[in-house]
Formats: structure tokens, C-alpha cells, sequence
């Protein structure tokens, strides 16, 4: 009994411990990425499938909300249609994950 005492203590000090760290900052192509997700929404946002076109690869797949999906052409021609109003685009609490240094993978939170 008198062993647990302080194996409770030491894990309840380590909790707290891990709860007060501060977030990790972004390194430089964490950073980037993020900073490709704020471009893309701003461009959708705007109307803008030009920039959204430079912004997006040839072989896009993109699926939305609903589960369905479109090609890049598709989701282009979604975006300049005026029957969909504008609405604020802002992703929250992105965060990305770099694998072999080659892969990118990006959540967020798109309130709606």
C-alpha cells in the first residue's frame, strides 16, 4: 500500500506535466502546408478556381463532407458555380504529419 502512494503521485505528476507542455511548434514544411491550406481556402473562398487550379494536382481527388467525390475539373467547376453562396472558409486546429519526407498528411476542422 505504501508503494502506490507514490506511484499515483509520480503519475499524476507527469500528467500534469504533459499538460502543461506547449505545443510543438511547426518546423519549416509543416509551416508551408499549413500555410497551402490557408491559400486554398482563401481562393475558394473567393471564387477564385484560377488560383485554386495552380494550387491543386492534375490527379486531385476531392471528398467532401457527404462522402462524394469529384475530380479536379469537378470540384473547379463547383466552386466557380454563383448558385453557391460565399461563406467563411477557416480551418481550425491544423495540424500536418510528415512521412519519409515525402508524404504530407493535413486535418483540420472546417466549421460549417
Amino acid at each position: 500500500m505504501k508503494a502506490v502512494f507514490p506511484v499515483c503521485v509520480l503519475l499524476g505528476a507527469c500528467a500534469v506535466w504533459g499538460t502543461a507542455q506547449k505545443p510543438a511548434k511547426t518546423n519549416g514544411e509543416e509551416g508551408r502546408i499549413i500555410a497551402l491550406e490557408s491559400a486554398w481556402d482563401q481562393a475558394e473562398q473567393n471564387k477564385d478556381a484560377n488560383a485554386l487550379a495552380n494550387l491543386l494536382a492534375e490527379n486531385v481527388v476531392y471528398v467532401d463532407y457527404d462522402g462524394s467525390i469529384s475530380t479536379k475539373q469537378q470540384f473547379l467547376a463547383s466552386v466557380k458555380n454563383p448558385d453557391i453562396a460565399e461563406e467563411q472558409i477557416n480551418n481550425e486546429g491544423v495540424t500536418v504529419r510528415l512521412y519519409n519526407n515525402n508524404v504530407a498528411v493535413s486535418t483540420g476542422i472546417l466549421p460549417g
